[in-house]
């Protein structure tokens, strides 16, 4: 039946392979594969119903499907779609982090920036060390140079989020490094300082590794 409905899908028989495919999944309810095709061909026929309820036991092979379902929709930029997804089958989502970074993502593609704005706040809670989580923060503030229609916040605003976020997370080193991106000339040099001392004080070993990316600006 999988065989077959693969022919018939090469044939562009498009409902006929997915009836194959779902007798292909009678006979091997678990096999992955199957169903990775199968929701593949739901989400080119936007049969968005046919793969709604997934099983009742979480399992980490469900939650790669669905993550995997939800990747598929994000790559079709249904982000509408992706976010009623997520938030529907979270509960059967073994990796929680995860759930949070792609709601991150999809609200920010819905321009919903306040609530983007919330769940990078709390990602950051969880993991201060993830510049991926300031990138989407600035993002959804609109405090970003990094986008293309965004308007760019002052650096002064900018500044102010990280020393916010690094007196909440004293020991954290990413609100500290990330100005240092930021600000030239004499600010620059006064950041510097101050990084420097805490980390020569406390031994870090991974310094140079952290600051190796400013060697590339003679300036700094």
């Amino acid at each position: 039946w999988h065989v077959y409905g693969l022919l018939q899908r090469s044939d562009k028989k498009y409902d006929e392979a997915i009836k194959c495919y779902r007798n292909a999944l009678k006979l091997d309810k678990n096999n992955l594969q199957i169903l990775r095709d199968l929701s593949l061909l739901q989400i080119h026929m936007r049969d968005l119903e046919g793969y709604r309820v997934p099983p009742n036991k979480i399992d980490y092979e469900n939650s790669e499907l669905i993550l995997y379902q939800n990747q598929v929709m994000r790559e079709a930029d249904l982000f509408q779609k992706s976010l009623e997804h997520i938030e529907t089958y979270e509960k059967h989502i073994c990796d929680k982090l995860l759930v949070e970074e792609i709601k991150g993502e999809v609200l920010l593609k819905l321009g919903r920036l306040k609530e983007a704005s919330e769940v990078f706040k709390n990602l950051i809670d969880r993991n201060a060390e993830n510049w991926y989580y300031y990138e989407g923060l600035e993002k959804a503030l609109q405090l970003s140079s990094l986008g293309p229609f965004l308007p760019h916040g002052t650096l002064e605003e900018r500044l102010q989020i990280y020393e916010e976020i690094s007196k909440q997370h004293p020991r954290a080193i990413s609100p500290r490094r990330l100005p240092l991106n930021l600000v030239p000339g004499e600010k620059f040099r006064e950041l510097m300082d101050k990084f420097l001392r805490v980390n020569f004080s406390k031994g870090c070993p991974p310094l140079f590794t952290t600051l190796k990316s400013l060697y590339y600006n003679t300036e700094k």
